[in-house]
């Protein structure tokens, strides 16, 4: 008799908790050498093309990579997940997924152009000219993502990551060379573009070592698949184009410089997510195929984690939000990133929670309702947006997408305890963790950040004080998980 796919998941992924928290190190220590290639780039884009040059790009990149998700509709994830559940099948399942990616974002292309001209009617130079190089893009990013995902479902998220600063450097060196010769911003789209063809293929011939397959184009196939990933593609969707709604709406009712503050802060805040995505994603393959009665302790120390790290960031970035601002983009055009930076940031709180309970419910299959939840995310953000852009600019922007953050932590919340279970009892842990990142926000606030000069020296000082007083009082108030607090017992008695 043959084993259950599960059973053969869990013998093939041996010691998973290290191979989790070795591909989330990987994951966060790629992000990190990525950010600070992007700070160059940010620098020298800011500095030579200023404020509405920068805000230029990041509305094209913005528009670009929601179009991507509708290349998708769900394949890649579903690819990811079918392939946790039972490795065997990887070379099917890559072949006629990354077939039916290519062809929706070959016919995407020609779509993307026409809907970029009839948003901006007005734009016939920079904007348009970026659309019609980055759109291009979209079938090497397929290619990537797709293949991609067969390390994502077997926790080798090292490779990933390794892929993921080659694409960084790439880009940054384009751009760092192009500004330099003279080509403004037809250079930095081309180097995005570049970036992404010779990462597709890296990514996929790096794959093809291990599994042999090449895109297939199998109609039958493609009903069915549609069929499973319509759902999670709609959600994600709906996701993407809540967090890119509040550019896309900056971008029509005010002007690249307001752009641009948003972007500065939200980049900073994206980073932020950057661990907890990464733990998330690692620790997927094996909520996938955990047996029931371990889901509860998964979900228990993923929860703690989040928590932790969001109350962490939160402090640390209202203590240092000018020395962030100011080292990525000192030109006083971005001075007003600076409180939206410190508005932008609180949403991270209920972010790092949200995102256990929607890839627990994805991992377990009862992610459906969370399309609803998602749709109704978006439409409150859009009319936030409407309400609150007019009068405050890119704060309102900022304030709408805390409001939006707080109700969707609720509502994934509500939805896994009753589609998955009440597998959440931490509850006087979480409030300590919270309490501690209060009191440290308050002491950055009222002593740090009045201490020093802005620069350096108080970003570097922040840095450093804000985890070392957030770990002392973490400690005795019991705010640790337990991986973490065996750790720290076994420090102590070593």
């Amino acid at each position: 008799m043959s084993d259950s796919p599960a059973a053969t998941q869990n013998e093939g992924l041996s010691r998973p908790h290290l191979r989790v928290a070795t591909s989330t190190v990987a994951l966060v220590a790629s992000s990190a050498v990525s950010a600070l290639l992007g700070v160059i780039a940010i620098y020298e884009i800011t500095h030579i093309l200023g404020s509405k040059g920068y805000g230029y790009l990041g509305i094209v990149i913005n528009f670009i990579s929601i179009s991507m998700l509708f290349a998708d509709l769900g394949i890649n994830t579903y690819s990811g997940r079918e392939i946790a559940r039972d490795r065997s099948q990887a070379a099917a399942i890559l072949s006629q997924n990354l077939g039916l990616r290519l062809v929706l974002s070959v016919i995407m292309i020609p779509a993307v152009i026409g809907i970029g001209i009839l948003v901006y009617p007005h734009e016939h130079g920079p904007l348009i000219e970026g659309i019609v190089i980055v759109s291009l893009a979209i079938p090497f990013e397929a290619m990537r993502a797709v293949t991609l995902s067969y390390y994502v479902a077997s926790i080798q998220n090292y490779k990933t990551a390794m892929i993921g600063v080659f694409t960084t450097a790439i880009y940054v060196s384009g751009v760092v060379i192009s500004l330099h010769l003279g080509y403004g911003l037809t250079g930095c789209f081309l180097s995005y573009l570049g970036a992404l063809v010779l990462t597709g293929f890296l990514a996929y011939f790096s794959v093809r070592r291990t599994v042999k397959f090449i895109p297939r184009i199998v109609m039958s196939a493609w009903r069915e698949l549609l069929q499973n990933s319509l759902g999670i593609g709609a959600i994600q969707i709906v996701n993407v184009l809540y967090l890119r709604t509040n550019i896309l709406l900056l971008s029509v009712m005010t002007n690249a410089q307001t752009v641009a503050q948003y972007v500065v802060a939200a980049s900073i805040v994206t980073f932020l997510l950057v661990i907890p995505n990464a733990y998330m994603t690692s620790l997927l393959p094996l909520i996938v195929t955990a047996v029931p009665d371990k889901i509860a302790g998964l979900i228990n120390t993923a929860s703690s984690y989040m928590a932790l790290i969001g109350a962490l960031a939160v402090a640390g970035t209202i203590t240092v939000a000018t020395d962030l601002v100011s080292g990525l983009a000192p030109h006083a055009q971005f001075g007003g990133s600076i409180e939206v930076l410190s508005i932008l940031s609180a949403s991270v709180l209920f972010t790092c929670l949200t995102s256990v309970f929607t890839y627990a419910s994805f991992a377990r299959d009862h992610h459906r309702g969370l399309l609803f939840i998602s749709g109704g995310g978006l439409l409150t953000n859009v009319l936030l947006d409407l309400e609150l852009i007019p009068a405050f600019g890119a704060r309102g922007a900022a304030i709408a997408t805390v409001i939006v953050e707080a109700l969707l932590l609720l509502g994934a919340f509500l939805m896994f305890r009753r589609r998955v279970g009440r597998h959440v009892t931490v509850w006087a842990r979480l409030a300590r963790i919270y309490l501690v990142g209060g009191v440290v926000a308050v002491v950055g606030r009222l002593a740090i950040d009045p201490a020093l000069p802005a620069g350096k020296l108080r970003l570097a000082v922040g840095l450093v004080a804000i985890p070392v007083l957030f770990l002392a009082l973490a400690v005795p108030l019991r705010c640790l998980p337990t991986p973490l607090r065996s750790i720290y017992r076994g420090l102590r008695q070593g």
